[in-house]
């Protein structure tokens, strides 16, 4: 990652540089600065939740970090952008942090948190809040939290789209600055959360996480969208739901093939149940889910017939369900408000009665293991961790080229609009010189302004090509930036093809391809396995590499289907590391 950081450390200076002359890019210069993009690289890697508004990003991202940590509400609750954090610390776990509009900082104590939920009397005034747990997962990867999507609070989702840089084609989001593309620069990778849909609301989907919306330096290899809430779209006792969803996510995955990674189906609530239901409330849903089957269908229509009617053959009458009904929303009221406590009440005993019933679940093993599985929350780790954390080096170093790539592009927009309007007051001036031109033969007091217009032409005309060379220099550093962010493009394309069965390749070749992109490291030395990689082994790293290109060159001849085109990324790959390392050992 070093290797990154020095190697564009130049172009990031000049970037800085070119930006500041003018004041119609001076603030993109100044969120280059705050951005530390080298230091960036050095960091821990960073996962981003962004969804729509209560598609159960926080009770998914608490499932995930193991720990009740992010707000939870029926109604919108995350209001402000929220980083969760590893930490030992006991002080630190019991409270949150407050960062201030006005650069401040305080420590508030967790169960005051209600003033930053929804439309708290704080939020305005904040920037964001972090939290912080001794979650594993947390000790690999820090977590942002950020407001809905699609909010009735058009504040909120403000928040989240400047926070993360997003732009689209809604009116909506067209109100987004361009700059805040790269104001904090925050994610390495999203986690797209999208509620249960209909085929009929498909679309809906698809222009909020597909067409209309893009993050600077987020590709398809580090972004991953998950159906939550499915449990809640279960209907009919025999329906095959896991099916359904699956179906579901499938459409979806093939429909944003090119935006995320995968789509799987998850599950927040039945993985937080695990914590949060005591022993004794899970064998009274095992025993009250072996009744008849006209006795379930009748206790999960509806919460008022599960709490007022006498069922027959219910295996507990309503005097007792009513009791285990109050009893266990009062233990979910330790880690959820009282409202949504309620209403996840009945999504949980409606779900579980059901999936009891159907699969003849009649122990808590069985029961926990299965509610673990459906959860999908141990797949998604394993995406995770597969998609991410093996690959956080590339996946960073595209971010951050992708975010310098943002920046030069909005920069060398901002100049062509300002050297429109230098030409066009240039030639208003010319329009006026002719005229006082004229003038002056009659009238000669005319004549000193004749100078005074000339000099002010001259320092437009200067101001004009120092804009035009500034944007030559800029697209020329675009350029490099696009070529670099081609290989790191390269990267994950081929350890994406490493993966498939039946590569024709043999097990030294597939590591040795894995190394060349970039699996144990990023620099010229690492891809060809020299580990004590300095300036004075560039000459030994040419040889290396035309060496492997003459050996994947051969290769590619004799091959076909994948193993062409694996062999094809090899080459391009090499191609593009000789051309780097030979303008630095010239």
């Amino acid at each position: 990652m070093d290797y990154l950081s020095t190697d564009i450390k130049q172009y990031l200076e000049e970037i800085l540089q070119l930006l500041s002359q003018h004041a119609e890019t001076e603030e993109l210069a100044i969120s280059l600065k705050q951005m530390n993009l080298p230091m960036q690289m050095r960091q821990q890697f960073t996962l981003a939740f962004i969804g729509q508004m209560k598609s159960g990003k926080s009770t998914l991202l608490n499932a995930v970090i193991g720990d009740d940590k992010a707000p939870v509400g029926i109604n919108e609750c995350t209001a402000t952008v929220n980083r969760f954090l590893y930490s030992d610390d006991v002080y630190l776990r019991k409270c949150f942090r407050v960062y201030w509009n006005n650069g401040d900082t305080q420590d508030e104590p967790i169960n005051q948190i209600g003033s930053w939920i929804g439309s708290g009397s704080n939020v305005d005034d904040t920037l964001r809040l972090d939290f912080y747990s001794n979650s594993p997962f947390l000790n690999q990867v820090n977590v942002i939290d950020t407001p809905g999507l699609r909010s009735v609070l058009n504040n909120h989702e403000q928040t989240t789209l400047k926070a993360l840089g997003i732009v689209g084609n809604n009116k909506k989001m067209d109100q987004v600055d361009e700059a805040s593309r790269v104001q904090t620069g925050i994610a390495d990778a999203i986690l797209y959360v999208i509620n249960p849909i209909g085929r009929s609301n498909d679309q809906a989907v698809l222009d909020l996480f597909g067409e209309s919306s893009s993050l600077s330096g987020i590709s398809t290899f580090n972004s991953i969208a998950v159906v939550q809430k499915w449990e809640q779209m279960w209907q009919k006792i025999d329906e095959d739901f896991e099916k359904e969803t699956a179906n579901q996510c499938t459409l979806l995955k093939q429909q944003l093939a090119d935006r995320v990674v995968d789509v799987i189906p998850v599950s927040g609530l039945l993985a937080r149940c695990l914590d949060w239901i005591p022993d004794t409330l899970w064998q009274q849903l095992i025993d009250l889910g072996q009744s008849p089957r006209l006795a379930i269908e009748e206790l999960v229509f509806g919460e008022p017939f599960f709490l007022e009617d006498e069922i027959a053959n219910a295996n507990l009458n309503v005097l007792q369900r009513q009791q285990f009904y109050y009893q266990l929303a009062n233990e979910l009221t330790k880690y959820i408000n009282e409202v949504s406590a309620k209403a996840t009440c009945w999504t949980i005993v409606s779900f579980y009665l059901k999936l009891i019933h159907k699969e003849k679940i009649k122990n808590l093993i069985t029961l926990k293991r299965r509610s673990r599985q459906l959860s999908g929350i141990d797949h998604l780790m394993t995406i995770v961790e597969k998609n991410f954390f093996q690959r956080a080096a590339i996946i960073k170093a595209g971010s951050i080229l992708g975010k310098v790539w943002s920046l030069c592009e909005i920069g060398i927009a901002r100049l062509d609009l300002l050297r429109n309007s230098r030409q066009e007051k240039l030639q208003d001036g010319n329009k006026l010189k002719e005229l006082l031109l004229y003038k002056s033969k009659v009238d000669v007091e005319l004549i000193p302004l004749l100078s005074y217009l000339d000099a002010n032409q001259e320092a437009i005309a200067d101001n004009l090509k120092t804009i035009n060379t500034n944007k030559q220099r800029l697209y020329h550093i675009l350029s490099i930036i696009k070529a670099y962010f081609r290989g790191y493009e390269i990267d994950m394309i081929g350890i994406k093809l490493l993966e498939e069965e039946n590569l024709g390749l043999t097990k030294e070749e597939k590591r040795t391809l894995a190394t060349l992109f970039g699996m144990y490291g990023l620099s010229p030395g690492d891809r060809f396995n020299i580990k004590a990689f300095s300036t004075n082994d560039y000459i030994k790293v040419i040889s290396l590499a035309e060496e492997n290109l003459r050996i994947w060159t051969l290769k590619e001849l004799s091959s076909i289907g994948a193993t062409s085109m694996i062999c094809k990324l090899a080459i391009e790959r090499i191609r593009k590391l000789l051309n780097d390392l030979e303008k630095i050992a010239s």
